[in-house]
């Protein structure tokens, strides 16, 4: 065996040696409480997408979609949808974005029905989308935020072999009933 080569097993032996030492102190701080946790690393991300918090509203002829999304709080977002024609209520849904160990997951519970989850698969700044392949429609749900303070939510997905979609614009609207 050559020097050089001696000198490397060492460096291996150190570098090996320094990396536990390392992974011990993480884990002792960590037990401490100086280093975050995966759930505060995760609440951050949430936060990322508190732009959505408030109220939005689709109008059209003969009908109107509201959503109200609370503000990011304790690893979760709860919003609720209402779409109206006329005097009548046709569909709601009860929302919630929520911190889970695979990450942001976005549940729905639509008129009543059983509650679907999507999986987040993009988060950014002004955008956020979750999928679901197994559910029949959507597979996929976005929130997108316009540069003009708007914005679209889509919904996507495969029906009979065709990719189909809807998007609904959505303009920031006050929220209606804030008695206090």
């Amino acid at each position: 065996m050559s020097a050089g080569a001696g000198r490397g097993a060492r460096s291996a032996q150190r570098n090996t040696f320094g990396r536990s030492r390392l992974a011990a102190l993480c884990v002792v701080l960590a037990v401490l409480g100086i280093l975050p946790s995966a759930s505060a690393q995760q609440r951050e991300r949430i936060t990322r997408v508190a732009w959505l918090a408030g109220c939005w509203e689709n109008t059209r002829a003969g009908g109107r979609t509201t959503e109200h999304w609370m503000k990011p709080e304790g690893g979760t977002m709860l919003g609720m949808s209402r779409t109206t024609e006329g005097d009548s209520t046709i569909g709601f849904e009860l929302l919630m974005i929520s911190e889970e160990e695979e990450g942001l997951v976005y549940t729905a519970w639509p008129s009543g029905q059983a509650e679907t989850s999507f999986l987040v698969v993009d988060v950014m700044d002004s955008v956020i989308a979750f999928e679901n392949p197994e559910h029949d429609f959507p597979q996929r749900i976005i929130y997108r935020l316009k540069a003009d303070g708007t914005m679209e939510a889509s919904i996507e997905g495969e029906v009979e072999g065709e990719i189909q979609g809807v998007d609904i614009p959505m303009r920031r609207v006050e929220c209606a009933g804030g008695r206090r």
